[in-house]
């Protein structure tokens, strides 16, 4: 909570121009000290709390009595979150940007902006441990139905949802996200989760309809008072792939239970799950059922107290290792799983590395100097290129591009950063040329700029004025 001081019923009797000067002895960091009104953000406190500020004001001549005001700050409990609209329009370039937990709950809340096209990016680690409060206690409402499916896009920006409650044992499709069709989701980690529904339950998403996902994670509990439950997800289906992903989630209930995945479908490559798996039947420590296309991915035997991968048995694609295997880098680098994804070291199950900030396009292009002398050899250098970015790190390369302003580029060529000629000027012939040149970041960014190439005149090749001067000798010639 943020409070502001008053000081402005401070006055003085000769009209003259006064100085304000705040302090307190607790340590509370004030806006501005000489402020007539500054502000401070309230400490937490366990108890109600008073916190004592001076003010003294002064003019040219002397200075006021200390004046003294008391604030009492309260220990007010966890209260529920409230829907707040986060800034964005949900498109690609303005993607509803999801920064605290109001913001979340008004997508929640808000099942006309799960459409698809809609677009959501996460900018912070979000505290949902109040989501219990939620509901008389039922907690958080999962993004999508089977009667309105989640189908936005949801980018967590390497960020993570901590604390996420959920208990509505009679409800199906239980997770972060119910019920997704057809979207991406990818970068987002939903940690200490505290999960129960009554089926088809994950602890990440419960129905994977056609979605992709890619490096995410789960951890915490999940239990489902009937079938079919995930550490990560429940089921997938159509052309749903989940990719870079792990859970550690601590899976309980009737049957069909995996520790990455319950009633499986779909494909999944580079995973692998690490919580306990406890069922009366069809379990297993990856997943319940062989019926999916697995690659490259692991569980761990001994913390899922589970010896077959499916409750059959083996299962094509995933390894059961011991702890002390899983937390070991080079079960997953000889597997091939990328070190710019995964931080691969002795001693703990790998985490997912943070994702790369998102690439800004190229802004400026200038080229200095942009003239060259008339008569030089094809290969002289005209300048050298550099570009504007906001990414100061990138590196960028340059080519002559078709389009507006490329008349001349046949005469000239490109050396990496550098213009050089691939003709001979003549002034006198023409004295501008016209190119169109782009330069490229590497990561998918491009601006372009036309340039105006001067010519500057060799004047020691220009033609010569004679002069003659004539004398009159008085001789003149003609008939006699």
């Amino acid at each position: 909570v943020t409070v502001t001081l008053d000081g402005s019923g401070s006055s003085d009797a000769d009209g003259d121009n006064i100085e304000y000067t705040w302090s307190n002895t607790a340590g509370i960091q004030l806006s501005n000290v000489n402020s007539v009104n500054p502000t401070f953000t309230a400490p937490d406190v366990t108890q109600a709390t008073n916190y004592t500020f001076t003010l003294v004001v002064n003019e040219s001549q002397a200075g006021s009595s200390p004046a003294t005001v008391v604030v009492t700050v309260n220990n007010v409990g966890p209260v529920a979150p409230t829907s707040e609209q986060p800034s964005g329009s949900g498109t690609d370039a303005d993607p509803y940007l999801i920064a605290n937990l109001n913001n979340l709950y008004w997508l929640s809340q808000t099942s006309a902006e799960w459409v698809s096209g809609k677009v959501y990016r996460q900018t912070a680690d979000i505290d949902a441990s109040t989501t219990s409060l939620l509901d008389s206690g039922a907690g958080w409402m999962p993004l999508g139905s089977v009667s309105t499916q989640f189908k936005a896009n949801y980018d967590g920006g390497g960020f993570v949802i901590d604390g996420l409650f959920i208990n509505r044992p009679t409800l199906e499709y239980v997770g972060f996200i119910g019920y997704g069709t057809g979207q991406i989701i990818r970068n987002l980690g939903v940690e200490n989760v505290n999960i129960t529904g009554y089926r088809r339950i994950g602890g990440f998403i419960g129905r994977a309809n056609g979605v992709t996902i890619e490096k995410c994670y789960s951890t915490g509990t999940v239990h489902g008072n009937s079938d079919y439950v995930g550490g990560f997800v429940d089921a997938m289906a159509g052309s749903a792939t989940i990719s870079n992903s792990y859970s550690t989630c601590n899976v309980t209930g009737a049957g069909a239970l995996g520790g990455f995945y319950g009633n499986g479908g779909g494909a999944i490559t580079n995973c692998y799950s690490a919580g306990s798996v406890s069922g009366s039947h069809m379990y297993g420590g990856f997943g319940a059922y062989d019926n999916l296309t697995v690659q490259n991915s692991f569980w761990d035997t001994e913390t899922s107290g589970q010896a077959n991968a499916q409750y059959l048995g083996a299962m094509s694609g995933v390894t059961g290792l011991t702890t002390s295997e899983m937390q070991t880098a080079s079960t997953f680098t000889d597997a091939g799983w990328s070190p710019a994804v995964w931080n691969m070291v002795d001693g703990s199950y790998p985490p997912l590395k943070p994702p790369a900030a998102p690439n800004n396009d190229p802004t400026g292009l200038a080229l200095t100097p942009n003239s060259v002398p008339e008569n030089e050899a094809v290969g002289t250098v005209v300048g050298t290129f550099s570009t504007t970015d906001a990414d100061t790190n990138d590196t960028h390369t340059y080519i002559l591009v078709s389009g507006s302003g490329n008349t001349d580029n046949a005469s000239f060529a490109i050396d990496g950063e550098t213009l050089k000629t691939d003709a001979t000027f003549d002034y006198e012939a023409k004295a501008s040329y016209s190119i169109l040149v782009q330069t490229d970041d590497g990561y998918g960014g491009t601006f372009e700029q036309a340039f105006t190439i001067t010519i500057t005149d060799d004047t020691s090749d220009n033609p010569q004025v004679v002069s003659y001067g004539w004398e009159d000798t008085g001789v003149h010639l003609g008939k006699s």
